[in-house]
């Protein structure tokens, strides 16, 4: 069987500078952890043990990344723990490991995820401001769950601060590299209220285009029920929507008017059969 430090290098692979491509990592976590080197021998390269034990430039970062976590009190979690999220392992390609700041919420919560525009309409603010602050106060052992954008996100994690509930906001980013850079004050109040900012990434990697997506299939998972605030056709908020769909999860949608571009998106959601959502009394769980 593998020493715990294997088994955290081996979650850590994807912050290989080679870039492994997920469908390379993912037949690791398809075998119980003491037939980790039978996953190993079958992946079409010539053998991970060398890429872990013999690349010194990864074996260097490696050890810097955990020494930064460390000293930054940041924690972390592998696929194999009993905190890592279990829905997460319903993910074609599930994150390995996990690091956050902060308190696990997630195991004794029920999420629900609030994601929309970084440039709401007023109606969109009035209403958030008005029905999402209800819900959180009206509501026992919810957990909000957003990702830290401008807009919709950085609103919803606001609200929960103020009703002193908890909050997970997922990055797009290493959680050492916080983007967006505006989100960063935040952070100590998302985790005062019992809350974590969470990362999939190297602690100190930059935002990259394709992280949102990775980043939102675990928005959109690890809640029961997803409220769109506001989505364009084509936008991160319809992906995000369509992932819930997609991992049998539940959304519910905020109608706009048809003559706002900036909510077509929901609209041809609701149009699809997605429920609106007109107070707080209609929102899920």
């Amino acid at each position: 069987m593998y020493s715990i430090n294997s088994k955290i290098k081996i979650a850590c692979l994807g912050w290989l500078k080679q870039n492994l491509k997920p469908e390379v990592l993912t037949p690791l976590v398809e075998l119980p952890l003491d037939r980790l080197d039978e996953g190993i021998l079958s992946l079409k390269i010539k053998s991970l043990n060398l890429i872990i034990e013999n690349n010194e430039d990864w074996n260097s970062d490696f050890s810097k990344a955990m020494l930064w976590l460390k000293k930054n009190n940041v924690q972390f979690v592998t696929y194999w723990d009993d905190e890592y999220p279990m829905v997460f392992r319903e993910l074609k390609y599930p994150p390995l490991i996990l690091t956050y700041k902060g308190v696990p919420a997630w195991l004794s919560h029920r999420c629900i995820s609030v994601v929309g525009s970084r440039n709401p309409g007023a109606y969109s603010e009035q209403w958030m401001q008005e029905e999402l602050t209800a819900y959180l106060k009206e509501s026992d052992g919810i957990c909000l769950v957003s990702g830290g954008a401008r807009g919709v996100d950085q609103r919803a994690h606001k609200i929960a601060i103020r009703c002193e509930k908890p909050s997970l906001c997922f990055l797009p980013s290493g959680i050492g590299n916080v983007y967006p850079s505006n989100l960063t004050p935040w952070l100590k109040e998302i985790t005062n209220c019992g809350g974590a900012v969470v990362s999939q990434f190297h602690p100190l990697a930059e935002m990259k285009k394709y992280y949102f997506q990775l980043r939102n299939a675990l928005i959109a998972t690890i809640s029961e029920n997803t409220l769109i605030i506001e989505a364009k056709r084509k936008s991160g908020t319809f992906m995000t929507a369509r992932l819930a769909i997609d991992y049998g999860r539940e959304i519910q949608v905020l109608p706009i008017s048809p003559t706002e571009n900036a909510g077509l998106g929901g609209l041809d959601l609701i149009f699809a059969g997605a429920p609106i959502v007109r107070s707080y009394e209609d929102i899920n769980p």
